[in-house]
């Protein structure tokens, strides 16, 4: 008797370092190390659901939040393995999923950047979904946070035809920025999570349609905005002309996609230089930095063509410095209008946008 009380009481001292390493704050280096983490997944689930059990009641939520966030996470001494990424990884969704469908927007907001920490350092395809869901959110303060969550997982789901075949990230992130319009940071970061990067072993080529087709989209909602007034943050709308003369995705476009980029980016230039006329301060500077934006990025594009007499017109428009007089450079983005649909190659160019309620004409 005496040997089994002995063995027993070895077996709860055993349990308890467990537990308490399982509700410790960092898991063992040891555990987030490990080449496999099969016999760690019981304690790494227990780990999991303790901390999403703190989001959850409220009590040390944040803290909880942090510390579940970063377990995936490297830093200069730990570099989580591939396997327990991956477990981990499973675990956070399991668990966190009901959080997301919570009335209390400060736990879905935790639950919210949890998701997306843990999806950018796993880079974990199966959190789609759960940045799906978050970016359809009635708060953008949660919103964003899938956002962010779906651009780190493109480049990897786009990569691969299979997934880049059934994916709606990218119609996702274009839906949760219009039906956030006046969250300018969200705006800012949908463009970004469609800004695919430059990697090595670089992206395929088919990889970047979905993503031109988005951001043109998205584009296409904002010029609507321009029409009627000042979007917010018009500084983000600096992002899709760098996209678009970016080496690897200019190859990529087809014949519709690049009219259809071409347009969108002349009707941003035309709007934004008639927007000059009706703003002061802060909000004219940023809408010239998108002319000198958007013209710098037509002078590249129509070199790349071959059409540099065209090329010639946006020159000092991608140069302005001030003191800025509007007339003039409603007068310049006009010719440079005018000198791109005379190239024959572009006669299919509509006239460009006016804004509500009259300005300057700027045509084609």
């Amino acid at each position: 008797m005496q040997r089994w009380r002995t063995v027993a009481a070895a077996g709860a001292a055993v349990l308890a370092g467990v537990a308490s390493w399982a509700s410790a704050a960092d898991l063992p280096t040891a555990v987030r190390t490990a080449a496999s983490s099969d016999a760690d997944k019981p304690n790494i689930e227990t780990y999991v659901k303790n901390q999403i059990a703190k989001i959850s009641s409220g009590t040390g939520a944040g803290v909880a939040r942090d510390e579940l966030a970063r377990q995936p996470e490297p830093t200069t001494t730990v570099i989580p393995s591939a396997s327990f990424q991956s477990a981990y990884a499973q675990a956070v969704i399991t668990d966190i999923t009901p959080l997301l469908a919570d009335s209390d927007v400060n736990k879905r907001l935790n639950a919210a950047i949890v998701i997306y920490r843990v999806a950018n350092a796993s880079k974990a395809n199966q959190f789609a979904p759960l940045a799906q869901k978050l970016m359809d959110d009635a708060s953008p303060a949660v919103a964003i946070w899938g956002v962010k969550a779906a651009g780190s997982l493109l480049p990897s789901i786009l990569s691969v035809k299979f997934n880049r075949d059934k994916q709606t990230l990218t119609k996702a992130i274009v839906a949760s920025a219009k039906k956030h319009t006046e969250a300018g940071p969200l705006v800012q970061d949908a463009y970004n999570a469609l800004f695919l990067p430059d990697q090595t072993p670089p992206l395929p080529k088919d990889a970047y349609g979905p993503a031109i087709d988005a951001m043109n989209e998205l584009m296409a909602a904002r010029l609507d905005q321009y029409a009627k007034g000042l979007p917010a943050s018009p500084q983000a709308d600096r992002i899709p002309p760098i996209f678009f003369v970016r080496g690897g995705v200019t190859s990529a476009m087809t014949p519709a996609q690049q009219m259809t980029t071409l347009q969108h980016m002349l009707d941003l230039l035309s709007l934004a230089a008639q927007r000059t006329a009706t703003l002061g301060g802060d909000q004219r500077d940023q809408t010239i930095q998108l002319v000198k934006s958007i013209a710098g990025a037509m002078r590249v594009t129509l070199d790349a063509s071959k059409q540099g007499v065209a090329a010639v017109k946006f020159e000092p428009l991608s140069k302005l410095r001030d003191p800025i007089q509007t007339p003039a450079v409603v007068k310049q983005v006009a010719e440079a209008l005018n000198a791109t649909s005379a190239v024959p190659a572009f006669k299919a160019l509509k006239d460009a946008p006016q804004i509500e309620g009259g300005g300057c004409f700027v045509g084609i």
